[in-house]
């Protein structure tokens, strides 16, 4: 495990960008819409969109997939994360992250990333930092 490389969501774009998709399902997140929303530079920007590709909220050209539709919607919004979780970690990582249940139990039950990793925002991981 130790040459694997694991997802990481700044949490402005984490939050952020399920903002832009609560309140427009049908928007175009590319590199200009992250730059302008969260004013980060252009090697963000790709950065943040590869990672939310990589997990399947974004397709190629920038606009929500199925998953993302749950992901953006309160109802469906702990169902979308546990997807996520299963997909992209493995179960020792899962299992080990956060006690009385694990990684998915805690994200469902906080829906918070900088909860479970101890991290503050702006910058949150989906990977332990040690």
């Amino acid at each position: 495990m130790a040459n694997e490389s694991f997802p990481q969501i700044n949490a402005r774009a984490w939050w952020g960008v399920r903002a832009i998709l609560q309140s427009k399902p049908s928007a175009t997140v590319d590199e200009s819409t992250i730059q302008a929303r969260f004013d980060v530079q252009p090697s963000a920007a790709r950065q943040y969109l590869a990672e939310l590709r990589r997990i399947g909220i974004l397709g190629e050209e920038g606009k929500a997939t199925f998953l993302a539709n749950k992901w953006r919607l309160d109802e469906s919004y702990a169902d979308a994360v546990n997807e996520i979780v299963s997909k992209h970690y493995p179960d020792s990582l899962i299992s080990a992250t956060a006690p009385g249940g694990g990684l998915i139990w805690e994200l469902s039950r906080s829906g918070s990333w900088p909860r479970v990793w101890g991290m503050e925002q702006p910058t949150t991981k989906l990977e332990p930092t040690c």
